[in-house]
């Protein structure tokens, strides 16, 4: 099997997330990888590794005016990788 990659650079990872029920918070992360093993003759042996780097996080805010939007989310590289580590699933 090889693997097929994703191509980062023509992908993102995006949310938007209700704030208060007035508005919405739109953002995206910045770095992440996604890597997907397949073979269509043994289907049942294909895998998905998804990684997202919680510390990239972007609103496109500044950091006084997410912070209460976000329960105070660092900047990216604000806080040490040790308390944001990436999420893998």
């Amino acid at each position: 099997m090889n693997p097929w990659l994703l191509d980062p650079m023509h992908s993102t990872i995006q949310f938007s997330v209700r704030h208060m029920m007035v508005s919405n918070v739109r953002g995206s992360f910045r770095e992440f990888a996604l890597e997907v093993e397949f073979d269509p003759e043994h289907p049942e042996l294909g895998s998905v590794q998804a990684t997202v780097e919680a510390a990239s996080i972007d609103t496109g805010a500044t950091a006084a005016r997410r912070a209460p939007l976000l329960g105070g989310l660092p900047q990216r590289g604000a806080v040490p990788k040790a308390h944001l580590p990436k999420h893998q699933r």
